[in-house]
């Protein structure tokens, strides 16, 4: 039976640092709807770039009536350790041009191109209620490592 433990600093913050997707997890009136978003992160929140549909999307419509959601990143290794992340919050659309720039900056910093989405920031400035970009604050979190199986 595999072991569960939980994440050290350490490990959380490398799974944050080298996973580009994670699981967004929000529910409407016909139940629970998940999606694989793209998020990066600082000390204090997880930023999510919601593509598509900003104005009309299942999740938008989601996150509009009832901003709970669960975030989930992991990491999966076949016959390794398996360690993920869950945090649980108040998802937030991120309109001011500070919060946009340092959402902007951390996904810049993960890609190790900073300064390629300036363009982004003033665009999303022209029209801040259609924001792509929110956060999720980082002080409700659980971990988990599953350990291979001992022989």
């Amino acid at each position: 039976m595999p072991e569960v433990i939980e994440l050290t600093s350490e490990e959380i913050q490398n799974l944050l640092e080298t996973q580009f997707c994670g699981v967004l997890a929000v529910v409407d009136d016909k139940g629970p709807y998940q999606v694989t978003v793209i998020f990066s992160a600082d000390e204090d929140n997880i930023y999510l770039t919601l593509w598509g549909d900003r104005t009309n999307s299942r999740k938008i419509r989601c996150i509009s009536k009832n901003p709970n959601v669960s975030f989930t990143a992991y990491s999966f290794k076949m016959g390794g350790e398996s360690p993920s992340i869950i945090f649980e919050g108040k998802i937030q659309r991120i309109t001011d041009r500070e919060g946009v720039t340092k959402a902007v900056r951390a996904n810049e910093i993960r890609m190790g191109q900073e300064g390629i989405f300036q363009h982004m920031i003033d665009q999303t400035m022209e029209d801040p209620d259609k924001s792509m970009f929110f956060k999720i604050s980082r002080e409700i979190f659980g971990t988990r490592k599953v350990l291979p199986p001992k022989q």
